[in-house]
């Protein structure tokens, strides 16, 4: 499984699924199975956001579904401005730039557990 954000949707699906196939009693198999999904999405979730911890080109990159949103966020210029700054590795970064990667750090974060955490708005971690 590549990694995704979490999508309680999806999940919420497979149990329903599972629960109209034998009823709210599932099997002790089936328990198993389920918490192997669980754990799996969840791990996906996790990898997402350490992919693309500080690497907002990546991200736009390997999902353009998410670049309508992140121009939202942080403007239209803003991934001119990060590919340009990637392409100086040893430059000295300004604080600028470090308060916007902490900003986009956190967006991200939110976005991988949308699910869980409503609309992806955040107000503070956790």
């Amino acid at each position: 499984m590549k990694p995704e954000p979490l999508d309680l949707g999806e999940l919420e699906r497979i149990i329903d699924n599972m629960i109209e196939r034998k009823g709210i009693f599932l099997l002790l198999s089936e328990r198993k199975h389920l918490e192997k999904e669980l754990k799996q999405r969840i791990k996906s979730a996790c990898e997402f956001y350490l992919r693309y911890k500080d690497n907002p080109s990546l991200l736009v990159k390997e999902h353009p579904e998410l670049k309508k949103e992140f121009k939202q966020k942080f403007g239209k210029f803003m991934l001119t401005i990060i590919n340009w700054l990637d392409s100086f590795n040893n430059c000295k970064i300004s604080l600028t730039v470090l308060k916007w990667k902490r900003e986009y750090n956190e967006w991200l974060f939110y976005s991988a557990f949308k699910g869980v955490f409503g609309d992806g708005s955040s107000s503070g971690f956790c």
